[in-house]
């Protein structure tokens, strides 16, 4: 639920918002689901979820998963992962997870369910909303009401206030890295909606397709995969990328 089409679907209307940069490496990426064939400068792709223009004067959106943290999102932070005295942090991180798992059909925690408890739950969660997240991890452990999961590493890349021109109030977004955890990953996926496509691009693809005015990026989305293309060509050199903390730090967009 990325906010830019529906700010305030969860929780309160000034909740903060976590996205999701989630990359695997170009080899993995089945031909089906590259976006463009064209050589790119890094050596990963980003997962991008793709809309539809939404008349013949508008452009295609592409867009990060993501949306605002739920009370659920903390309840299970504060209960499953046992989150400490201010838990935002891994609540949003449970935040980012859900939405992942929503809009893509990836689970970023282990151990990551069988495709047809996926297909079931993700069903829920989609119809129902984010209070049926922690159902859904009970039917993953086998029925466990404490369900044994570890989320994957999602690092914090950037954090921007929004301003009042993106969303009915100022919220703060967070977004984070995470890496796909193996290439089987990648053929589970699949987009949410009938008018979203799940594609995999470089940043620079990304970038190349906005700069020619054939896609259109949010101000945020486009921040965080520009410092990508800027400053990460190598997959393998991502752990150095957060030696100094998140790499944007914006007070307001």
């Amino acid at each position: 639920t990325n906010m830019a089409g529906s700010a305030g679907a969860y929780g309160a209307a000034d909740s903060p918002a976590a996205f999701v940069v989630l990359l695997a490496p170009s080899s993995w990426v089945p031909h089906e689901l590259r976006e463009t064939e064209r050589a790119a400068e890094e050596d990963y792709c980003v997962c991008v979820l793709e809309k539809e223009a939404e008349s013949s004067t508008s452009l295609p959106r592409m867009i990060l998963p993501g949306g605002q943290l739920h009370s659920m999102d903390r309840a299970i932070a504060d209960g499953q992962f046992g989150g400490a005295k201010d838990s935002t942090g891994l609540a949003l991180r449970v935040a980012a997870m859900r939405e992942v798992f929503s809009e893509t059909g990836a689970v970023l925690a282990e151990p990551a369910p069988p495709r047809v408890l996926r297909t079931a739950t993700r069903e829920i969660l989609r119809r129902d909303g984010p209070r049926t997240l922690l159902d859904c991890m009970i039917v993953w452990d086998n029925g466990n009401p404490f369900p044994r999961l570890t989320l994957s590493p999602l690092e914090e890349l950037a954090v921007m206030r929004s301003s009042k021109e993106c969303f009915p109030g100022e919220l703060q977004m967070h977004f984070f890295v995470s890496e796909v955890p193996d290439a089987e990953e990648l053929t589970w996926m699949e987009a949410a909606g009938q008018d979203t496509r799940l594609a995999w691009m470089a940043p620079s693809e990304i970038i190349r397709l906005h700069k020619s005015g054939k896609i259109h990026l949010e101000a945020a989305d486009h921040l965080v995969l520009d410092a990508l293309q800027q400053r990460l060509s190598r997959l393998d050199d991502l752990p150095r990328l957060f030696l100094d903390g998140p790499v944007l730090k914006l007070s307001k967009l």
